[in-house]
């Protein structure tokens, strides 16, 4: 999980949140980057394409293919699909209350 080995620490997920919800943003540990909530609570959608993935796959995933990639979990799934490692098929056309995803910017 994103920040511990213990989903508790760092998620919200199906077991901690009684399947009723998100969860206000920082009121679990952060990782060792500082970063909140990149375990449970929301999927984080991800600018990188789905596709099959190897050891010698670029850090920018795939280079083709229409849909996206969903990392995280959510507060509704178990703590197996809150893995950094758990990777799922996103259309980016939908949406749903349980997806979220992260602006960034670059630093000067």
């Amino acid at each position: 999980y994103a920040g511990s080995d213990t989903i508790d620490d760092v998620a919200w997920y199906k077991i901690t949140t009684n399947s009723t919800g998100t969860r206000d943003v920082k009121t679990k540990t952060a990782n060792g980057y500082g970063l909140y909530d990149m375990s449970g609570n929301v999927w984080e959608w991800c600018w990188d394409r789905y596709g099959s993935i190897s050891s010698s796959t670029g850090a920018s995933g795939v280079s083709m293919g229409d849909y996206r990639v969903r990392r995280g979990g959510h507060w509704n799934y178990d703590a197996r699909n809150c893995c950094v490692s758990f990777r799922y098929i996103g259309d980016p056309f939908s949406r749903n209350f349980y997806y979220g995803f992260r602006p960034v910017c670059s630093a000067e």
